[in-house]
């Protein structure tokens, strides 16, 4: 009987010693279960983004032309009062993007930009209706409020040339912006085709298996409806004198992208065409308050970009872009037409010196009745979305390592006065500006 308690008792003492250690590795195992899932997690995400300050000296000489001397009333709509600003002013991104299955993808960024210690600004421009607030995202320079500029979902089997998207997309800092930081590609449409965000539905068509080697061939359609939602009630339309503004317009893309890296001396070829209209829309700054029934208007771009990289392999860049826009409406007689240029060329140094670093020029040249299509682009002065008129920008883009940079600029341009948008002043502005970034 004593050997039997003496045995129960050295077992009890036994599994009493062994317990801690028990406890000990299924805690071990319980930890590597948790780190295996979050690797599985993580492998399936990918953050990055950016940051970046700007400081940009901004001034606009301003003087009243006599396109409207016959009309005084039309003539009060604009000042004549030279502008200057000195202004620094911030952007944030910060990017996730999620394998969800092997064909399913999520995409997205989160942004902010605002003046330093300035709050409350309401949009990018005076003449933005609310309608079209969305086309610029956090790119506004509002307040410190963080947006969702990409927040898309893409479906593609590896198997199949099809691709398809759907949601908040990369329709923005499309080429050549890319390259004034040295970065490749980012946006889908040439910069001048337009440069905001856009949300719709899109389906890719990919011709690798036909043209094969180095020669690459995509086609995609864009679809996206402008929708027009009174601001203050979701489920009212907008009106204008007891009238109803219809609640959508719908714009369609047709883009067509060529790439060949088999010429010649060289490294790559990129010729892109796109081409959307739209027809329906209604911007409530261009309405005729004295008459009865809603302005509509429709638009038809066509935009070419042609971009020759890397020729003779010595850093050199060279692109052209041209954009037509054809405007109709009840505002418009017939259609109101421009044609629109925009050049960029830009070297990459490499040498002992300043190996990485980029110089570069750009020429822009926009007709009047210009659809302004810049929404995003982060500067005081409007250099891209200038009507009638033309000017230069100069850039110098330093490598300080691979993840900084830094890029000081100079624009000059001059812009007549637009009987398409009842502005009878004339400009010429110059800006200078400085711009540190950060990519993570």
């Amino acid at each position: 009987m004593k050997k039997q308690v003496s045995l129960v008792f050295l077992l009890s003492l036994s599994a009493y010693a062994i317990e801690p250690e028990m406890n000990a590795r299924i805690e071990s195992l319980e930890n590597r279960v948790e780190n295996i899932e979050l690797n599985q997690v993580l492998n399936k995400l990918n953050f990055g983004g950016s940051f970046f300050n700007q400081y940009e000296s901004f001034y606009n000489k301003r003087s009243r032309t006599d396109l409207f001397a016959s009309e005084p009333t039309k003539q009060a709509l604009n000042d004549d009062h030279d502008q200057y600003l000195s202004t620094f002013f911030m952007r944030a991104e910060l990017n996730f993007d999620l394998a969800v299955t092997n064909s399913l993808s999520f995409f997205s960024t989160l942004g902010m930009s605002k003046f330093w210690n300035n709050d409350g600004r309401q949009s990018r421009s005076n003449n933005e209706g609310a309608s079209y607030k969305s086309l610029s995202g956090s790119y506004s320079i509002k307040d410190s409020t963080a947006r969702f500029d990409v927040a898309y979902l893409r479906y593609h089997q590896k198997s199949s040339p099809w691709t398809f998207a759907l949601g908040r997309m990369t329709t923005n800092y499309g080429p050549p912006l890319n390259q004034l930081d040295g970065l490749a590609r980012t946006g889908t449409y040439p910069a001048m085709s337009y440069n905001v965000i856009l949300d719709g539905v899109a389906a890719v068509y990919d011709f690798k298996e036909i043209f094969g080697g180095k020669n690459y061939f995509k086609l995609r359609l864009f679809y996206t409806p402008f929708l027009y939602i009174d601001q203050e009630d979701r489920s009212e339309q907008i009106s204008k004198n007891n009238d109803q503004v219809d609640s959508q317009a719908d714009l369609i893309n047709f883009l067509g992208e060529f790439t060949s890296e088999v010429v010649p001396h060289i490294k790559r070829v990129n010729i892109f065409y796109s081409l959307y209209t739209v027809d329906g829309y209604y911007e409530e700054n261009r309405q005729d308050s004295s008459k009865d029934g809603i302005e509509y208007e429709g638009t038809t771009a066509n935009t070419l970009y042609l971009g020759l990289e890397d020729i003779a392999f010595s850093g050199l860049n060279l692109s052209y872009t041209y954009s037509q826009f054809s405007v109709r409406g009840s505002l418009v007689e017939g259609s109101a037409n421009s044609y629109n240029h925009l050049f960029n060329i830009n070297y990459t140094f490499d040498n002992s010196f300043n190996p990485g670093d980029i110089f570069g020029v750009e020429y822009i040249q926009n007709d009047d009745n210009k659809v302004p299509t810049d929404g995003t682009t982060l500067y005081v002065s409007d250099f891209y979305n200038q009507n009638n008129g033309e000017g230069y920008h100069l850039f110098y883009t330093l490598l300080i390592d691979r993840s900084q940079t830094m890029r000081i600029g100079y624009m000059n341009y001059h812009q007549r006065a637009s009987e398409f948008y009842l502005n009878d002043i004339e400009s010429t502005a110059q800006s200078t500006y400085l711009r540190w970034k950060a990519f993570f």
